[in-house]
Formats: C-alpha cells, structure tokens, sequence
C-alpha cells in the first residue's frame, strides 16, 4: 500500500497539470504583490503630496513603461533563455519592489519614488511575456486554448485583487 501510494505522490509531481498549477500559483502571487507595493506606492505619492499632477505623474511612471517596452519585450524574450529572463525579470521587481517598500516612510523626493515606479513597470513588462509563454512548454498542445484563457484569467483576477487590497 506505502509503494502504491509513492508512485501516485511521485507521478503527481511529474504531471504537467502539478506544474502548471505550481506556476500559476506563484504566477497570482507575484502579481498580487507587485501590484499591490506599485498602488500603494501610488497612494502614497498622491496622499502625501496631496497633488493630482503627481497622482497622474505617478499612475504613468506605473503604467507606461509596460505599453512602451511591451512592444519589444516579447521579442527580446523569445531570444534568451526562458528561465533566465523569468527569474531575472522577477528579482528585478522584487528588488525595486523591495527599493519602493523602503521609500515610503522616508522622507525622499517624489522623484526617485517615481523612478521606482517606472524601473518595476519596465521589469513587468519583460516579466509578463516571459510568464506567458511558459504555458506552451508545460502543456500539451491539446489543452493550450484553454490554459490560455486560464492564464489570463488568473493575471486578471491578480491585477483586479492587487489594486483592491492596495
């Protein structure tokens, strides 16, 4: 019965579902706490300063470097290795989420807090594509439209979720 039990626990852990489900899950936590440090890095902006110019300024230096370089950054991801740039992409955010989360009690001047915004916008913008076409390399080709929407979905309820808690 131990041996029978092992096998099962052991294949579960080599199926492609576990995996994706293991990635997915990361996936909503990496989103969820991303996106809540940059809205609340955002708030905290407009709350302190108590200006509109730099809530707007703010939301850009959030926002914008994810529609400027996710052009591009689809295409620079498919030319490096995959795990690298998720890894990578990753850290980066984390470290400049690790940077804004360190900026907002001190006493520093809304530039390098904005800057901080730009820099994890920049990172995202490599992390999404790279996290997107995961997908394909885990799944069989089969099941890939509906993981798609899945994954979607799941990014979705991350942005939704995070900008809510914040």
């Amino acid at each position: 019965i131990f041996e029978t039990s092992r096998r099962r626990s052991v294949s579960l852990c080599h199926s492609w579902q576990f995996k994706i489900c293991f990635v997915w899950g990361g996936e909503l936590v990496s989103t969820l706490t991303s996106l809540i440090l940059q809205m609340g890095l955002i708030w905290h902006i407009a709350l302190t300063t108590e200006s509109s110019s730099l809530l707007s300024l703010a939301s850009l230096a959030g926002f914008l470097p994810i529609a400027l370089f996710g052009v591009l950054a689809g295409a620079v991801v498919d030319r490096l290795p995959l795990k690298r740039v998720l890894i990578g992409a990753d850290l980066f955010v984390a470290a400049v989420g690790r940077l804004g989360d360190c900026l907002v009690g001190r006493q520093l001047t809304c530039v390098v807090k904005l800057i901080a915004l730009f820099l994890r916008a920049a990172g995202t913008s490599f992390y999404t594509p790279a996290s997107q076409s995961l997908t394909p390399h885990l799944a069989p080709p089969e099941h890939l439209v509906r993981l798609s929407g899945v994954m979607q979905a799941i990014q979705s309820a991350g942005y939704i979720l995070g900008a809510a808690l914040a």
